[in-house]
């Protein structure tokens, strides 16, 4: 539910959410590129649909504000073949070599790689390919040593909200999930199938509540969980505010009563947008994920590894670990070319012959004047 249309409030006048819309994603993944990379020049290849175009219009705002001398190239493409390389041509064209792109599906991601490959703009070692949160991760992913998938996803990277990393010292995140572990025990989990719901006559569901394994509770590494129960804690905090004294709750009140409210949460404070009812992006955290390349236990293949490089808290970035572009270095990549300089100088021979002439008429033209 990231949508910015969502913040309609004509359409949707009681929307409220603990996460950033695609508007708000954009700030810092605008921050990290002109903060962190030095990019003015960014050629953006987008799905050709509402989400794509309003992601690319949250980019364009963003920019406006933190990044005023940077420039963005929009493309977007269907999933046709000639709509994909017409799209890319252009980024050629451009010289840029920098691209986010905003797809869905590893189909479309292959193919569009594929086809950068072909054309010269991914692979090259100067080109740098970094994807939205639709991108389904390549972890884990082998491919053929040197194919063009390989060396096009090399190096590449991925900007996300999250709900926590696990195993870098976020407190509060690895509190919850010690919590929801904790959870295990036969007195909450009686709670628990008490309250969910019911099925008459389904004997077989019946007694599967009593049968969960011992790893029930065990949580993973879900960006959804502190979302969600940020989401419970709002909604609880704001109806106690908006209580009366005959304890009426009123759905107006208890939505200005939540989106006015700021209290603690999984990774720092929780401070919303009153006028659009969504979590303010600079209280939010997210990550880069930049994947790397290493070689498989299969002959002739590479597998895919991704490190957390960068995280933002509290509206800046900070670094965590080296983050490896496609030419294998931790070198900043030329966001566009150096521009080739063409020494159109006059020569010293006729400088000096030119010189001698010019010298000559000066001299012959103040004599004819004497004389």
């Amino acid at each position: 539910s990231t949508s910015a249309d969502l913040e309609d409030k004509f359409q949707y006048p009681l929307f409220g959410r603990t996460i950033p819309s695609d508007s708000g994603n954009a700030v810092p993944i605008i921050q990290f590129l002109h903060e962190v990379l030095g990019i003015t020049h960014l050629a953006v290849l987008n799905v050709n649909d509402a989400y794509g175009n309003s992601f690319v219009q949250g980019l364009r705002v963003a920019a406006e504000k933190h990044a005023p001398a940077m420039n963005i190239h929009q493309v977007s493409i269907d999933e046709q073949i000639a709509s994909i390389r017409t799209a890319l041509n252009s980024i050629k064209a451009t010289q840029y070599q920098v691209i986010f792109t905003i797809l869905f599906s590893p189909e479309t991601h292959d193919a569009v790689l594929n086809m950068a490959y072909e054309i010269g703009i991914a692979g090259t070692g100067h080109h740098q390919w970094i994807f939205a949160d639709s991108f389904d991760k390549i972890t884990g992913r082998k491919m053929e040593a040197n194919s063009p998938l390989h060396l096009a996803y090399r190096g590449s990277s991925m900007l996300d909200a999250t709900g926590g990393i696990p195993g870098i010292g976020l407190v509060g995140y690895e509190t919850l999930l010690e919590s929801l572990r904790e959870l295990n025990n036969p007195e909450d989990m009686d709670y628990i199938f008490k309250v969910g719901p019911k099925y008459d006559g389904n004997k077989i569901y019946e007694e599967s509540l009593t049968q969960f394994p011992d790893y029930f509770m065990d949580t993973f590494d879900s960006v959804q969980i502190p979302f969600i129960y940020e989401a419970t804690i709002a909604l609880g905090l704001g109806a106690c505010g908006a209580l009366d004294d005959n304890l009426f709750l009123d759905g107006e009140k208890h939505y200005k009563t939540l989106v006015n409210s700021k209290f603690g949460g999984i990774n720092g404070a929780v401070v919303f947008d009153p006028s659009t009812g969504t979590k303010d992006p600079k209280y939010t955290l997210y990550k880069v994920t930049n994947f790397f390349d290493q070689p498989s236990s299969e002959a002739g293949m590479v597998e895919f590894k991704e490190a957390v490089t960068h995280i933002y808290r509290d509206g800046k970035w900070t670094e965590r670990t080296q983050y490896i572009f496609n030419d294998g270095t931790s070198q900043l990549p030329l966001d566009i070319p150096p521009p080739n300089v063409q020494d159109d100088t006059v020569h010293r021979a006729v400088l000096i012959a030119v010189l001698v002439l010019c010298a000559l008429a000066l001299i012959l033209g103040g004599g004819l004047m004497a004389w």
